[in-house]
């Protein structure tokens, strides 16, 4: 089961890059987890869109607590007409998602969830 998805776009702040142009965005689909208090981003595709680091942090999950980079960027959701400046904890996401939300974009949302069917509804 691969859990419940929304399309995004992942931007450096500072590229200036419009959401109409589509140009120097990063397009995929995140997986919402409302497990989480933070949203992720893949440690390697941070790297690779040259995002700025701003900070580093112990976070704690599964494997256990380990400290990581934090990247400012800068969130587009096309459906939700949302644009969010914030941070995205760098992880290694293992191939699986290349970004997270967690409840700090939940919190700019509401959210339902329809578990026979598997899938979420999402406004602002």
């Amino acid at each position: 089961m691969a859990g419940p998805g929304v399309p995004v776009f992942i931007e450096a702040p500072s590229s200036g890059v419009s959401e109409e142009s589509g140009k120097g965005l990063y397009g995929c689909t995140a997986l919402i987890d409302t497990g989480a208090t933070s949203g992720c981003i893949d440690e390697d595709l941070a790297k690779e869109l040259g995002l700025p680091i701003i900070d580093r942090r112990v976070v704690g999950g599964v494997a256990g607590k380990k400290e990581h980079n934090v990247y400012l960027t800068t969130l587009i959701v096309p459906g939700l007409k949302l644009q969010k400046k914030g941070d995205l904890i760098g992880v290694d996401l293992a191939n699986t998602h290349n970004v997270i939300l967690g409840r700090d974009f939940l919190y700019h949302t509401i959210m339902i969830y329809d578990g026979t069917a598997g899938v979420i509804s999402l406004c602002t």
